[in-house]
């Protein structure tokens, strides 16, 4: 299972649909709130967000009897079935960054290798 890619998942599912976090969290929301340029995301219709986050939480960042209770694992195409949504989100919270915090993204995401 690609763990690294399940990370990055569950980190970017928080950042975009989450709207109430911790104190420190950063999320999409506090952009919304300080640059006031991207709209809160509705939750999507394509794929079923609490599902995946759910088994994203449980099989990589809880330790809790659902690993070995509810088996086999959801092969990767249960988690790539979101992955068009997620590409889309980034794109348009590029696209409404400030022109030095963008230049900031596309340098971090130049060193990530596309599919």
């Amino acid at each position: 299972m690609g763990y690294a890619f399940l990370v990055h998942l569950r980190n970017l599912l928080d950042f975009f649909y989450v709207t109430e976090g911790r104190e420190d969290d950063l999320l999409a929301a506090d952009f919304t709130t300080v640059f006031k340029r991207f709209s809160p995301v509705d939750a999507p219709t394509t794929w079923d967000l609490t599902a995946i986050k759910t088994e994203v939480s449980k099989r990589l960042a809880h330790l809790t009897a659902h690993r070995w209770r509810e088996s086999p694992a959801p092969s990767m195409d249960f988690y790539d079935t979101c992955v068009p949504t997620i590409n889309g989100l980034i794109t348009a919270f590029r696209d409404v960054l400030p022109v030095d915090l963008k230049a900031d993204l596309d340098a971090a995401m130049s060193r990530f290798p596309t599919r």
